[in-house]
């Protein structure tokens, strides 16, 4: 049906059509006429349909009533007056999307789904979760996702407990967050931005039951909410059920919830000084966090904005870039890094120091601004420009959005503007913008920018983060001495209801819902699954001598997509570190050709990405035994094929490794970027932790990129002068090894560039003849240690792990069904909702290994006791055919994960390294598709037997670990 401007579809007014040629769609804006809700329709092909709703929710104070409102919701609607909806779509739906999130300023609900059935259902049930939530009939929900006063017996202690809570004492813990967080706040002190959406730890308590309701009324009607739809989907069909199940029922209304901008910068304080934890001992003076930051325009402003992005890359996408030279040279921090803050009302321009020299405060400042007096006098060079924007172009053509939907990229970025009553369609259409800076650069436009919104900018403020040793455990002191005065101020009569309350709700988290009840949310039926697994065949594959090329034609979009994998051998421990080290060196020294300037230049100019990696594959059929590859993953227009090459060879032959200086830069940067590695990613760091003592392939990831090497960088970084020429004589002999190793070319390209794809994969290969030798010869021991992890952190990560293949266990489909009926239910209940931690993982694969990890947990005893309780569990499981139906539908979703076009040669790659194959596949997802109750209570000797043998790690508070220490044999302060 062809849908006309200024006609009316089930009440929805459509009030423009617009092609849009950059991401090859046509948009329809609609809004309905009796609600005032907003409506944009983003057709095309894609089969991935993406489904969002988005309130406009502008924080007022730093309780967290946003963010704590984006969980509750979902937990219950009139329709579904389940405890977790969301929980039951994650079982049994076929999402390839499923979440909510809170911004500084909006809140949004998108899903996505290949089915269209399916992705019907998504909507209805996230629709009546906004509008016709439970909370204003339970009020434990609040309780639960929010916060409440946690006392079981009159003896126990008062304790603030909740998953926002939990959720956002971890996120207070980071000192990255912190600096970013502060940055807003004073920069816009005056406007919504100065409240923290996601909750201040400290104000979260002071949320009461009304106030967090009247947030909920004020800000959830349709005439504050931005409705989006994207991909191959009858829209017609989705207006109506629109109109009839939910906007007919609301009139029109004014909404105050308009983003104001900060207009008064006079008052706003240009030094900001600020603390954050570190564990006791460490060297403060060397601790800094700095950040320079400048409001830039206004983000409604397309052009401006793409010129940041572009001074982006041009002052800081490489070691040799304008202004991230100057602060390298200055020796100012460890790591140095810009951002370009683009995502609320008035964008911010950062410039940030990490792990900052004290006496180097003021002159962190000094050197940004003298670097940018000088590109004003000077210019910017104009090859850099243009390699510059070449770069970008290419970024934003290819519209790369890694494992996520296309559309829920494009969602954010229509928010971006539409949000603040702009174009939604704005920042997608950059072509004509894009042209015009490419002809006014030539003239001056980028050093008029950086002189007006940098230089004549009094719009700033410069955040100092310092660090206090130990002040997270001085603020839980403080908040249980305030928690204890608190109880005996209380009656015992006061006592007992705050212990009724506790446990009501501990009562209600206990009860299961009832088989109606769960029966309400849609599904679709096992009999709409394929019984064939959808994975990629259509494959070339060509030997030459002992290399291979893997060939697949898709629609790329122009674009060819290239890993190089080099198996080269490896000796020992000492040499996976300095490959590690290896592949973070490129691009930061100069070549035989090129300095390092005209390098990042020519990479600019030709290339969309040029990338070093370490990728390992385990044996499928023998656990102890993997492949490692040293892969070169480049990405270009198809017509720049001579150049991938090119480039590539120049970094891996012709690098000049010797410049102990930029050597030390790198190591440096590297110590600073695992730091925040570990505190933003702490529960993979446990996780990797305890498979590491389970099989040689997990131990050499942790030699590639976990605490091993940390302790290797670390060390180098501390006797540089004493051990540089070792390293580099290392890094050299790594080079001539890979050169000479085994490779297979794996390239993903259009059709109509095979041919010259294959020519030049032919001549690379036959131009580096190769050895035979591929062996990795690592010493390896079995590691039975229970390892503590000490960090200056609120919250704990609490990890234990196993190989279920040495307990006499193989890998079967219906493990798959079971991970997901704990990950949703027992977990959930016992780790998330009932003990107050922000998350909680199982990690089943099929190499063997068998993990659990929770996160943002303030429990660790606890929680090793719901782990060690996950047996008996298992061994009373009674679910019935509808239930188990459910949990297959959810597995099948998590099989089905739909991959971009250059992921899709990657897996059949995977598979041939790991040795899987696709009868293996098609076997497991039959037994997953024809698992029974009884497949699943059989892997209680299993969890038994792991429960007995498992290695355990924990993270975080050194209060709560101590707790628990005398069953842990191994302890790491890791900074």
């Amino acid at each position: 049906m062809e849908l006309k401007q200024n006609e009316t579809y089930s009440n929805f007014l459509l009030k423009n059509i617009e092609k849009v040629n950059e991401i090859n769609s046509i948009s329809y804006e609609f809004e309905h006429i009796k609600s005032g809700a907003r409506l944009l329709f983003v057709s095309n092909d894609d089969k991935n349909k993406v489904f969002s709703i988005t309130f406009r929710t502008p924080p007022v104070d730093d309780t967290g009533s946003a963010h704590i409102l984006e969980h509750s919701v979902l937990c219950g609607s009139k329709k579904y007056p389940l405890k977790e909806p969301f929980v039951e779509l994650m079982k049994s739906s076929l999402n390839t999307f499923l979440n909510a999130m809170t911004f500084s300023d909006k809140t949004m609900y998108p899903v996505a789904s290949l089915n269209e059935a399916d992705f019907r259902n998504l909507m209805d049930v996230y629709l009546d979760a906004v509008f016709n939530p439970l909370i204003y009939d339970k009020k434990e929900i609040l309780e639960q996702e929010g916060w409440h006063y946690h006392i079981e017996n009159a003896d126990d202690d008062i304790k603030y407990n909740g998953v926002v809570y939990n959720e956002m004492k971890g996120a207070f813990s980071d000192p990255e967050d912190i600096l970013a967080r502060n940055i807003e706040s004073n920069l816009y002190k005056d406007t919504a931005y100065s409240y923290e959406s996601g909750g201040d730890p400290k104000y979260i308590p002071t949320l009461d039951y009304s106030t967090f309701l009247d947030f909920h009324k004020r800000y959830y009607h349709p005439s504050n909410s931005y409705i989006y739809i994207y991909g191959d989907t009858d829209i017609i069909r989705h207006l109506e059920y629109l109109d009839k199940n939910y906007l007919e029922n609301y009139d029109k209304m004014k909404v105050d919830s308009k983003l104001t901008e900060q207009t008064d910068f006079s008052s706003v304080e240009k030094r900001v000084e600020k603390f954050y934890s570190v564990n006791d001992g460490e060297d403060i003076d060397n601790k800094y966090l700095l950040s320079l930051n400048y409001s830039v325009g206004s983000v409604l402003d397309l052009k401006l904005g793409l010129v940041f992005n572009i001074l982006e890359k041009i002052l800081f996408d490489s070691d040799s870039s304008y202004l991230k030279k100057a602060l390298l040279d200055a020796d100012i921090a460890d790591e140095v890094m810009l951002d370009y803050n683009n995502g609320i009302l008035q964008p911010v321009f950062s410039i940030s120091a990490k792990n900052a020299k004290k006496d180097k405060i003021d002159e962190f400042k000094n050197v940004i601004i003298n670097t940018f007096n000088d590109i004003v006098k000077k210019g910017i060079d104009k090859d850099i420009i243009r390699a510059a924007i070449n770069n970008f172009e290419f970024e934003l053509k290819e519209g790369d959005s890694g494992s996520h939907p296309k559309g829920l990229l494009y969602c954010i970025t229509v928010m971006e503007s539409w949000l603040y009553d702009g174009d939604p369609m704005l920042l997608l259409k950059y072509e004509n913008a894009l042209n015009e800076i490419k002809e006014e650069a030539e003239n001056g436009l980028l050093e008029n920018i950086i002189k007006e919104y940098i230089l004549e900018n009094e719009k700033y403020n410069y955040v100092i983060l310092s660090p206090k040793e130990n002040l997270s455990d001085e603020e839980d002191k403080e908040l249980n001495d305030k928690l204890k005065e608190y109880k005996e101020s209380l009656t015992d009569k006061e006592i007992d209801e705050l212990i009724k309350d506790t446990n009501n709700l501990l009562e209600m988290q206990k009860t299961p819902d009832s088989e109606e009840t769960k029966a309400l949310i849609p599904r679709i039926s096992i009999s709409d699954i394929d019984e064939n697994p959808g994975v990629v065949n259509d494959v070339e594959i060509e030997h030459l001598d002992n290399n291979d090329i893997y060939i697949r034609t898709d629609d790329t979009k122009g674009i060819t997509y290239l890993d190089i994998n080099y198996e080269v051998p490896i000796n020992n421990e000492e040499e996976v570190h300095m490959l590690s080290l290896l592949t973070k060196c490129f691009e930061n020294f100069n070549t035989e050709n090129f300095d390092i300037l005209n390098l990042n230049n020519e990479i600019n100019e030709n290339l969309g990405d040029i990338l070093f990696t370490i990728s390992p594959y385990q044996n499928m059929k023998e656990h102890d035994k993997f492949r490692s590859f040293f892969t070169c993953s480049i990405k270009a227009f198809s017509n720049k094929e001579d150049k991938m090459y090119e480039i590539m060879e120049e970094l891996l032959i012709r690098t000049d490794f010797d410049n102990k200086a930029k050597l030390k830069d790198v190591v440096k940067e590297e110590v600073s970027k695992m730091q925040s590695r570990f505190m933003g990613a702490t529960h993979r760091m446990v996780l990797n932790e305890v498979l590491a003592g389970i099989n040689k392939k997990s131990m050499f990831v942790t030699h590639l990129n976990g605490i091993p090497f940390y302790d290797f960088i670390k060390d180098l970084n501390d006797n540089f002068d004493k051990k540089a020429d070792e390293i580099i004589k290392g890094i050299k002999e790594l080079v001539q090894r890979i050169i000479n190793s085994r490779k297979d070319v794996i390239i993903t390209v259009g059709k109509e560039n095979k041919k010259q794809s294959l020519k030049h994969a032919k001549a690379f290969i036959e131009k580096y003849p190769c050895s035979n030798d591929t062996n990795i010869d690592i010493e390896y021991k079995k590691s039975d240690d229970n390892t503590i992890i000490y960090l200056p952190s609120m919250v704990n990560y609490v990890g234990e792990g196993a190989s279920y293949s040495e307990l006499g266990y193989k890998y079967e489909g219906s493990m798959l069904v079971l991970k997901k009926f704990l990950a949703t239910e027992y977990l959930w209940n016992n780790v998330r909702v009932m003990g107050g931690a922000y998350g909680s993982f199982i990690h089943i694969d099929k190499f063997g290994n068998l993990g659990l990890v929770s996160y943002r947990d303030p429990n660790v005893a606890r929680t090793y006791e719901m782990y060690s309780k996950i047996p008996d569990y298992i061994k009373n499981i009674d679910l019935n055919d509808e239930e188990i139906s459910k949990l297959i539908i959810g597995t099948i979703s998590d099989m089905d994960t739909p991959l971009n076009v250059y992921s899709k040669l990657r897996e059949y790659v995977t598979r041939k390294y790991t040795l899987d194959t696709y009868d293996n596949i098609k076997r497991r997802r039959k037994e997953v598709l024809t698992t029974t109750n009884d497949d699943l209570k059989r892997h209680y000797d299993m969890f038994n037997d792991f429960i007995d043998k498992s290695v355990k790690c924990v993270a975080g508070n050194k209060s709560k670990i101590d707790e628990i220490k005398d069953n842990f044999n191994k302890e790491i302060t890791l900074f």
